[in-house]
C-alpha cells in the first residue's frame, strides 16, 4: 500500500508550524524584552540601597565629628562653632539626600505618593489615604 503526498495538507502543515515558530520567537523577544527590564529595575535597586548605606554611614561619621566638637568643648577646649554649624548643616544635605534615596527606592518597589499631600500609599489604592486624591500610577 503506497501512502499518498497530499500537497495541500502539506502546505497548511508548512504555514502553520511557521505561524507557530513566528509565534513563539515573538514571546521569546518580549520574554527576553521583560527581563532586561526587571534586570535594569534590580541593579537600579541595588545601586539606591548602596546609596543609602553609604549615606547613613557618612551621616554617622559627621555626628561623631560634632559630638567630638561638643565634648571638647565640655571638657574645656572650646570649638569653632563655625566649624559644628558646618557639620550640622552637612548632616541636614546628607539626611535629605538619604530622605530622596529611600523615596525613590520605595518608588521602585511600587508604593505610591500623593502629588497632592505627599502621603505614602500602598501600590493597590487608587485613592490617597490622607485626602482622597487620585494616585497616578508611575
Amino acid at each position: 500500500m503506497a501512502i499518498q503526498f497530499d500537497k495541500d495538507l502539506w502546505n497548511r502543515l508548512l504555514r502553520r508550524t511557521k505561524k507557530t515558530a513566528a509565534g513563539a520567537a515573538e514571546a521569546a523577544k518580549t520574554g527576553a524584552a521583560i527581563m532586561g527590564q526587571k534586570a535594569e529595575e534590580s541593579l537600579a535597586c541595588a545601586k539606591l540601597r548602596s546609596t543609602i548605606r553609604e549615606l547613613k554611614g557618612e551621616i554617622d561619621r559627621e555626628l561623631r565629628a560634632a559630638g567630638e566638637l561638643v565634648y571638647a568643648t565640655h571638657k574645656g577646649n572650646p570649638s569653632d562653632s563655625d566649624a559644628l554649624q558646618a557639620i550640622l548643616e552637612r548632616v541636614d544635605a546628607l539626611n535629605q539626600d538619604l530622605s530622596d534615596a529611600e523615596r525613590e527606592l520605595k518608588i521602585f518597589k511600587g508604593t505610591l505618593f500623593c502629588d497632592v499631600c505627599g502621603a505614602e500609599n500602598a501600590a493597590i489604592n487608587a485613592y490617597c489615604q490622607e485626602c482622597g486624591q487620585p494616585l497616578r500610577k508611575r
